[in-house]
């Protein structure tokens, strides 16, 4: 995972699945007239994102691990910090389950060749193309960011701030440029089983261990938090509200600027973007909504995603999935109109 460190937190920038080129652009700039900020990314094998649907900051629970583990600070205290606890539990096991990621390098000299030797040109136009397919929408967000600005300037909408730079990263992770959050169903990020092992062995979780990993929106739903904020062009929040009415007002905004994005008479017509919003549902969800129609229980993605209650490791306990989680706790969902509906 490539992402940004900021403050205590994180914010995932790119997910390299098997296959994937990493360095990209930076190498293919001009020697000497690259812009790429090289000193902002951070770079780890696996995911840098991982946590759990549960939370596990009970102290209780904690000082169980410690013991067992070895593990020498508090409870951790947020989503963002759950890593680290992952982290030196798949070490502690390291010897008995090594799970690894390996990366192959190009040499220096392969990509002086490649930049200036003709017997390498197709190499050369290979990366190039792949660098432009896989930049297509950061390429052109710029016009969308216009024509949000526009559709909320005609329709006279007022969002907090904060709000319109949320729809703007749905935009995004609906396009595939930066991805969303799903259960992790399978070890290419993460020594999963193991991890979930020793939830329900030694933390005696009360529910599914389930385990959250970047996903890029595809076939399968994948899910933002309003919790779990991964934004790069984020404008100060306004005033202090909560979370179901920061959901509502978020509905209410996307649900316009998503609309008219889809539209025949839409700039965007026969785009990519036009095409993929009209196949995709945003679903708006929170375990407490209260009197509020507009937004769903989490306790119903049991219906409609079972990837929330599967676990690879394997347990005799009969759990329920975490659907008062505090990433559900203001959750959007993303989903193709194909998909089953979410019952209400």
């Amino acid at each position: 995972e490539l992402f940004i460190a900021h403050k205590d937190e994180t914010i995932p920038y790119r997910l390299y699945e098997a296959g994937s080129i990493l360095s990209l652009p930076r190498e293919l700039d001009e020697p000497g007239k690259s812009y790429h900020p090289a000193g902002l990314m951070c770079i780890t094998a696996g995911s840098r994102s991982l946590f759990s649907l549960q939370s596990l900051g009970q102290s209780i629970k904690h000082e169980s691990l410690k013991a067992r583990f070895g593990i020498h600070y508090p409870a951790v205290k947020n989503l963002h910090e759950h890593w680290k606890l992952f982290v030196d539990i798949a070490n502690f096991h390291k010897q008995d389950e090594p799970w690894y990621c390996s990366i192959l390098l190009f040499p220096n000299k392969w990509v002086q060749l490649i930049k200036n030797d003709k017997a390498w040109e197709k190499l050369k136009n290979f990366l190039y193309t792949y660098a432009w397919q896989k930049t297509a929408y950061i390429r052109n967000k710029e016009y969308y960011d216009y024509i949000i600005s526009l559709i909320q300037s005609n329709r006279n909408l007022k969002p907090d701030p904060y709000t319109s730079d949320t729809v703007r990263h749905l935009l995004s992770i609906i396009s595939g440029a930066y991805p969303g959050f799903a259960p992790a169903i399978d070890e290419t990020q993460a020594p999963i089983i193991m991890l979930q092992k020793v939830l329900l062995e030694h933390f005696d979780v009360e529910y599914i261990p389930t385990l959250m990993q970047l996903s890029y929106y595809d076939n399968n739903p994948v899910y933002y938090s309003l919790n779990r904020p991964a934004i790069f062009d984020f404008s100060p929040k306004g005033k202090k509200t909560s979370t179901i009415k920061d959901l509502v007002e978020l509905k209410y905004i996307a649900n316009v600027i998503f609309a008219e994005l889809s539209s025949q008479d839409s700039a965007c017509f026969n785009t990519e973007i036009f095409k993929i919003l009209n196949n995709t549902q945003l679903d708006y969800l929170h375990y407490k909504p209260g009197n509020t129609k507009d937004i769903i229980l989490s306790e119903h993605l049991r219906d409609s995603d079972n990837r929330f209650l599967n676990t690879l490791s394997k347990s005799v306990k009969k759990l329920e999935f975490a659907n008062a989680g505090q990433f559900l706790r203001g959750c959007v969902m993303i989903k193709n109109k194909t998909q089953n509906k979410i019952i209400n």
